[in-house]
């Protein structure tokens, strides 16, 4: 179940679904007195945090960024952690069945958020095991491949042999 909320699977939920707040919880956000305060005191927080960082820079030496190395501002990695941090999923005691739940403001997009999960899931697993399949009988074919040539070159070898050795089969002869 660990694959369910993977960040291939993640991020292909990311790109189906509308992560943008709806009007409505944004009017409810700005009617509520204490989330006005705790979205100032986190964006006072924020304010803090970076001035630390930018302080602790001045001290610490620079180091070369990582080739292939995703930057934390990334959009598509920005999604994938939203949408983590919005989906859990729990096995179901005793069963193969998986409990997909999604924490979100909007009932029908947390409805849409875990439908896309389920769908997307299963097309990573289809995919995966259609790679693995494909994979292995490229495998098989080149073996196979690998073995007939060897074939042929021993039953070559044998002719050669035999014509050598002057032994003939009782087919053979018959067909001289």
């Amino acid at each position: 179940f660990k694959l369910i909320t993977s960040k291939p699977v993640l991020q292909m939920v990311a790109d189906v679904v509308d992560l943008t707040p709806a009007a409505d919880a944004e009017e409810l956000e700005s009617l509520n007195p204490a989330i006005r305060y705790l979205k100032r005191v986190r964006g006072n927080l924020k304010l803090i945090k970076t001035a630390v960082k930018g302080w602790i820079k001045q001290f610490m030496p620079e180091k070369p960024a990582a080739e292939g190395q995703v930057s934390a501002s990334d959009p598509a990695d920005r999604r994938y952690r939203d949408i983590l941090s919005r989906v859990s999923v729990t096995p179901i005691e005793e069963t193969r069945i998986m409990e997909i739940s999604v924490l979100d403001t909007d009932p029908e997009r947390t409805r849409d958020i875990a439908n896309a999960v389920a769908k997307k899931y299963i097309e990573f697993d289809l995919s995966t095991k259609l790679k693995s399949s494909t994979d292995k009988l490229e495998w098989m074919t080149n073996e196979l491949y690998s073995v007939k040539k060897k074939l042929e070159d021993s039953e070559k070898d044998f002719i050669d042999f035999k014509q050598e050795q002057k032994m003939f089969s009782m087919e053979g002869r018959q067909n001289v």
